[in-house]
């Protein structure tokens, strides 16, 4: 009789099919105009009855008369217009059921609630900017943070910064604290407090009450001494820490924090205190390393970015997919502790060695939801993830699913006949997934194909994440030839090309 003193069920879907995984994707709408450019920058959902996502028309220049149509619901544009912005709500089948102008600033970042109010963070242009009928001033600082509730009413407008430089880049609300990410050069006043961030700019970082928009604290890292030394990209609340991510752009000089060397070229993970004072980092090296996202399932910190050549995580070295010497950018996903420990890494396999420099693979956005975390990018090789093959066409996009201990549990993409971008992407734990961004021509996903109207326009698709979710299992012990009781769940309809694995091993994985 053999005995387990413990017994680990490992359990591995294959969830791969002619499609990559298209009997997931439930829907897909597309907006735009025949003479201008559209982008969806935004998704946020508070439900998977309820979603709202932020539009953007013709980048911030309307050159022709047109129509905007969200379904039902159409916006006239004429060269005179000072209405370039949209937030849209649609319910769980796609359908639009609200969508409002609200102004003509610039977007960078997008985020919401828990109740439904929805928060825009960006730049405005100049002293005709508006954000719904509110007329804004450059003197009080270009960079602007707006909240609007669940019905598109503005509760407060933040402005600060300088009249020049100043731009929020990142909105991120987590635990009934809404954080921001910006970049400023020279004199630069947020609150009370005036920086000097030089002719290089710096990062700098903060927290506003959400509830009506007053600052709470505000911080940066380090001035920069030379072009784009140090930038913060995106950051998120873990354990009372702040997490922050970036880059150290790969022709500058590098720079130091405390006793800490930023070598250029590097990516960064940053853990800061409550109010963002700087405490360690961990770095991936490469000849250029991007870490552009960064989310968490409450316990463990996920990020996703890109690199060239040989990268080095510690004492850990990773060859380069792509010929060495090679310029081309490879994607990647990883995972590290709240302590920056090195936990898991992944990258596709790369089938075409050889390339031209202006290959780009790339993580772009992620997000964490009922304990599996979600990547989103584009890939322009031919690429090997699990033992599925995808060929891009011009940039297409991929969406990737991970369990916590690095296992890939399903990948998609995307086609473009054009060139597309993932701009939104959010999970929610009622297992659907929304991802936005931007196309030309045509897309494609699954099933679902759809041409543009004229230029660029805006897409949002929903994928419905299908699952199987394993009950508790006695932990034995276990004799040969015993009938093991394994209670499950499952959401959704599965093809019936799927296939359900089952592993045992004892407490040492034999």
């Amino acid at each position: 009789m053999i005995k387990f003193k413990f017994l680990i069920l490992f359990l591995i879907f294959n969830f791969y099919s002619e499609y990559i995984k298209s009997q997931n994707f439930k829907w897909l709408k597309t907006f735009g105009t025949i003479n201008e450019l559209e982008i969806i920058k935004g998704v946020s959902s508070v439900s998977d009855s309820e979603i709202v996502c932020f539009f953007e028309a013709s980048q911030g220049q309307i050159l022709q008369s047109d129509t905007l149509q969200f379904d039902s619901i159409k916006f006239q544009l004429n060269p005179n217009s000072q209405n370039f912005n949209y937030i849209v709500k649609l319910n769980k089948n796609g359908k639009v059921t609200n969508a409002k102008s609200i102004g003509n600033i610039m977007v960078n970042s997008t985020c919401s609630d828990e109740y439904g109010n929805f928060y825009i963070g960006g730049t405005i242009k100049n002293n005709g900017s508006i954000v719904d009928t509110f007329q804004l001033k450059k003197s009080k600082g270009k960079a602007i943070v707006v909240k609007f509730d669940k019905y598109f009413n503005v509760k407060w407008i933040t402005q600060l910064g300088n009249d020049s430089s100043s731009s929020i880049s990142k909105l991120v609300y987590s635990q009934k604290h809404l954080y921001f990410v910006g970049f400023s050069k020279d004199s630069t006043i947020i609150d009370t407090s005036k920086y000097n961030f030089g002719k290089f700019g710096s990062s700098f970082f903060g927290e506003l009450n959400e509830s009506n928009g007053n600052f709470l604290w505000s911080n940066y890292l380090i001035i920069n001494k030379s072009l784009n030394c140090l930038i913060i990209l995106d950051l998120v609340s873990l354990k009372n820490k702040l997490f922050f991510v970036g880059e150290n752009y790969r022709y500058s000089n590098g720079t130091k924090i405390k006793s800490d060397t930023f070598y250029s070229g590097s990516g960064f993970v940053i853990k800061a205190d409550s109010f963002g004072n700087y405490e360690k980092r961990i770095l991936l090296k490469s000849k250029s390393t991007v870490i552009n996202c960064i989310s968490t399932d409450g316990n463990l910190l996920y990020i996703g970015g890109k690199f060239i050549d040989t990268l080095l995580i510690n004492s850990n070295k990773i060859s380069p997919e792509y010929n060495k010497g090679s310029d081309a950018y490879e994607l990647f996903t990883a995972s590290i502790s709240s302590s920056l420990n090195s936990r898991w890494f992944f990258r596709p396999l790369i089938i075409e060695k050889s390339v031209k420099n202006t290959h780009v693979n790339n993580i772009l956005k992620i997000s964490c939801s009922n304990g599996y975390t979600y990547f989103g990018g584009q890939f322009t090789s031919k690429i090997l993830i699990d033992s599925n093959l995808m060929i891009a066409k011009n940039g297409d996009l991929l969406l990737l699913k991970f369990d916590s201990i690095g296992n890939i549990l399903w990948a998609a993409n995307g086609n473009s006949l054009n060139f597309s971008g993932i701009r939104g992407l959010d999970a929610i734990a009622v297992n659907s997934v929304f991802v936005t961004g931007y196309f030309n021509d045509t897309i494609t996903f699954g099933k679902f194909k759809k041409s543009s109207k004229g230029g660029m326009d805006g897409f949002i698709t929903k994928i419905t994440d299908y699952s199987i979710t394993r009950g508790k299992v006695s932990p034995g012990p276990y004799c040969a030839g015993d009938t093991i009781l394994i209670p499950y769940s499952k959401f959704g309809d599965f093809d019936s090309a799927n296939t359900f694995y089952a592993q045992l091993s004892d407490e040492n994985g034999n």
